[in-house]
């Protein structure tokens, strides 16, 4: 059976119209799996797809004649109407969407309400400039037209946005982010950053084994205990067992500590699903390792990729702020040398722009490390850290900026303070020491912005200039 000129019409110009299928499936499958709660805020014209609006439609005649509202009874009115290819599938896979409530669920279905209202505009809009074209109609009667449809199309959420005032906000009760490590980490969403076996993963679980009530990070100051909820999405429960061992022997604080081994796409049901998981376990600490593994799929070629990954880190964040918690997210950093941790994370601004916090480990070969810490609730410092075999994993032993400075790099810093710029092979001449090691120094000293080089020299930073022994 041929299609209509209209449906023609209206499947050539599908893409073009605003859709989120994701929202769809999201609002439809609570809508199958928790009739009562969806029935009264949601309509067909919410959806563009043919299939979810076909099973939208029996379960409002299904509602009409006093029948439940259930996979089963969709699927058996569907078949009994004549089934659409499909359908079926769609149902099944609208069973797995897990349920929400309160503010996820509308921010939702406040999606597909613009997107619907959107589409109007769109669509009337075409039906006005054609007829106009056809019949020759006066400017100012299309331009009547077109005002007429934009404020029949506008919807509450622009007629009805909140605003407080400073008043309001002197007197409110709102609870305040709380610190979990002093000076290091609060409420919100950290982003964790380092090169591939750093050793991120090893500190992210020696913070979340300290939080369940475990061993302590030396050096860390844990402020508050309680559950942990750890998303361990690079890695088989073998070796997490084997790193749980390594850092503490089992107590108590075991309980408290719970991993997660596999989530959906973040922004396909990934996000849903963790919001389920923190309601259900009431965490103190998320963490999310890592950030690529959790978001899974990348952006569409085309695609507006800083958009795409402010919105994933927005998720996170807004799931922090929600449940007031404090998130730690593991990420790598990119290839190239960075001056700064912001620089340092791999993507695009996006990420850091919709982050709270950046925690920034630089390890170095001689076994010790940097933690460089940037955030909205706390003054930029960094911590120097040391990998301990007994007792095993990270040590925080003190400032990073003057611990930083060892014996090898003071001679260098000395020298460059006395004699200004000099070059590779003559700070090895000056020093007695051989070239290799010179260099491999100077660059290190350089990725930590202590020197920095002109052409064939170096030179201390202007901030380390002052540096004495």
């Amino acid at each position: 059976m041929s299609s209509t000129p209209r449906k023609a019409a209206r499947d050539q110009d599908r893409d073009e119209w605003p859709v989120d299928r994701h929202s769809e499936e999201v609002v439809l499958g609570n809508a199958v799996q928790d009739w009562v709660e969806v029935k009264e805020r949601i309509g067909p014209d919410l959806f563009w797809d043919d299939s979810n609006r076909r099973i939208f439609r029996a379960m409002q005649d299904l509602d009409e004649h006093g029948e439940p509202v259930d996979s089963l009874t969709i699927s058996k009115l569907l078949d009994r109407d004549g089934l659409h290819d499909g359908d079926i599938g769609v149902l099944v896979q609208l069973g797995t969407v897990p349920v929400l409530k309160g503010p996820l669920l509308d921010t939702y279905i406040r999606t597909l309400d613009k997107n619907r209202r959107l589409r109007a505009l769109a669509i009337g809009g075409n039906k006005i400039m054609t007829a106009a074209m056809i019949n020759g109609a006066d400017p100012e009667v299309i331009r009547q037209g077109l005002g007429k449809l934009h404020a029949d199309s506008a919807g509450p959420t622009e007629a009805n946005i909140e605003s407080t005032s400073a008043a309001e906000l002197y007197d409110a009760e709102i609870a305040p982010l709380r610190p979990l490590f002093a000076n290091l980490l609060w409420d919100g969403l950290t982003m964790l950053v380092a090169k591939p076996k750093a050793g991120k993963s090893w500190f992210t679980l020696q913070c979340a084994v300290a939080v369940a009530g475990g061993r302590v990070v030396t050096g860390a100051t844990a402020l508050d205990c309680g559950t942990v909820l750890y998303a361990a999405l690079e890695e088989p429960k073998a070796r997490t067992q084997s790193r749980l061992r390594k850092i503490a022997p089992k107590g108590d604080w075991a309980g408290n500590l719970h991993f997660v081994y596999s989530l959906l796409p973040l922004m396909q049901g990934g996000a849903e699903q963790l919001a389920e998981l923190i309601r259900q376990k009431r965490p103190r600490l998320v963490i999310i390792d890592t950030f690529t593994a959790a978001v899974k799929i990348g952006a569409k070629a085309g695609s507006d990729i800083f958009r795409a990954q402010y919105a994933e880190c927005s998720t996170l964040r807004k799931l922090a702020e929600e449940f007031h918690v404090a998130m730690i997210v593991v990420h790598h950093d990119r290839k190239a040398l960075s001056a700064s941790a912001i620089e340092a994370i791999s993507g695009t601004g996006g990420i850091p722009a919709a982050i709270d916090g950046i925690w920034w480990l630089k390890r170095r070969p001689e076994g010790e490390a940097t933690l460089e810490v940037i955030g909205r609730d706390t003054e930029e410092h960094t911590l120097a850290l040391h990998f301990d075999r007994q007792p095993f994993g990270w040590r925080i032993t003190g400032d990073g900026e003057v611990q930083s400075f060892n014996a090898e790099r003071q001679e260098i810093i000395k020298l460059l303070k006395d004699e200004g710029g000099l070059t590779s092979p003559e700070i090895a001449a000056e020093l007695d020491k051989k070239r290799g090691a010179v260099r491999m120094m100077l660059m290190r000293m350089k990725n930590d912005g202590i020197v920095t080089r002109d052409g064939k020299k170096y030179f201390l930073t202007h901030t380390h200039t002052g540096v004495t022994e």
